[in-house]
């Protein structure tokens, strides 16, 4: 049987609090590409593709198409209802990976004997350690525009972050703005 003393429980809790603390201060990682021959001033209305997203729930899918609309809109961007009257084609898909890391923290020294004496002895171990296993998951929004005439792709971007849901509905939609807006940065490109 493993006993567990009330100072490791402690110190293994505020571990926990600091690494969860530095998870939801991550930046979310970006990447975007796009075809430099295309002139991104030509296109006025865009059309969200109606696609079956199995990965994601029917409100996180609605608080990204929301989300995307809305950023689209604010750059001067025309929504339309069906897809032979858009410029452009706007498709996105999410995904989560749950992933495993470990954190190693070190400790002092323990038992260490060291005595203030011109002969001084020293014995026991020279620290401790303690590895902790993190599990979280990591989503993933990919964007991608494609051109209505050619079906071509033109753009494509995507962000990746931990996810923390949250019990507050506004604080989840948030969250999906402000990854929406990360990514669709860079779009249009400006040369």
């Amino acid at each position: 049987m493993v006993k567990y003393s009330k100072g490791i429980v402690i110190e293994s809790a505020a571990l926990l609090i600091v690494i969860a603390a530095l998870f939801a201060c991550s930046s979310m990682s970006i990447r975007s590409d796009w075809d430099p021959e295309v002139d991104f001033s030509r296109f006025k209305t865009f059309y969200i593709l109606e696609e079956e997203r199995q990965s994601i729930s029917s409100l996180v899918d609605r608080r990204i198409n929301s989300a995307i609309v809305a950023d689209l809109t604010a750059k001067g961007f025309q929504q339309v209802n069906t897809p032979d009257k858009a410029d452009l084609a706007i498709g996105y898909q999410a995904t989560t990976e749950n992933r495993t890391s470990f954190q190693t923290v070190y400790g002092g020294w323990a038992n260490s004997g060291f005595h203030h004496r011109r002969y001084s002895s020293w014995h026991g171990s020279l620290g401790t350690s303690r590895t902790t296993e993190i599990n979280y998951t990591v989503g993933t929004l990919v964007i991608a525009v494609f051109e209505m005439n050619d079906k071509e792709l033109i753009w494509e971007a995507s962000g990746s972050d931990t996810i923390s849901p949250s019990r507050d509905p506004a604080r989840n939609e948030q969250r999906i703005n402000n990854a929406v807006q990360q990514i669709l940065k860079s779009f249009p490109p400006s040369y």
